[in-house]
């Protein structure tokens, strides 16, 4: 989660830099921009959330709230374009409109995580022989003990191996 248009800056460097992306754990809410802006990309059953875009702020002693946007128009403002710039970014890199549509229709305050077919359907893993490696790959080096460490030397080993 977090800064939903500081993660798309980061997924738009993700894809300059040709990265793979790989869940290990949860991602959700604005680490989906950065999963999608990476070229290679695999993830487990139920380990990418989805919901729409919130603005929340600081109270000492209480942690993050919702801002309540009925009260303040200015944030509302800022919300509706946060969300264009989120619909935007995710046309640029190709993902099919339906991912936005499925991310504004789970309220703010739930996450509903996705399937690997769900995935597939909103084009996050998408059908190639790249992803098919890095998918092959998740499934065998992301045992719940690998460090990220472990998990980099098996993917290079069995998505990348090296001729000869």
């Amino acid at each position: 989660g977090g800064d939903g248009l500081a993660a798309i800056e980061i997924g738009r460097m993700a894809r300059a830099a040709k990265a793979h992306a790989f869940v290990r754990g949860r991602c959700a809410s604005a680490c989906l921009f950065i999963f999608a802006g990476s070229m290679v990309r695999a993830a487990p059953d139920g380990a990418v959330g989805i919901h729409r875009a919130r603005i929340t702020r600081q109270v000492k002693g209480v942690g993050e709230v919702n801002v309540d946007l009925a009260s303040t128009p200015k944030a509302a403002e800022f919300l509706e374009d946060t969300n264009h710039r989120m619909q935007a970014y995710l046309e640029e890199i190709g993902m099919p409109n339906t991912l936005f549509e499925a991310m504004m229709s789970i309220p703010a305050n739930r996450t509903r995580f996705l399937t690997r077919r769900e995935l597939a359907e909103y084009g996050l893993l998408p059908d190639s022989e790249p992803q098919a490696k890095a998918l092959a790959a998740q499934d065998r080096c992301a045992p719940a003990t690998a460090t990220v460490t472990q998990f980099a030397r098996c993917y290079r080993r069995v998505a990348a191996p090296r001729p000869g």
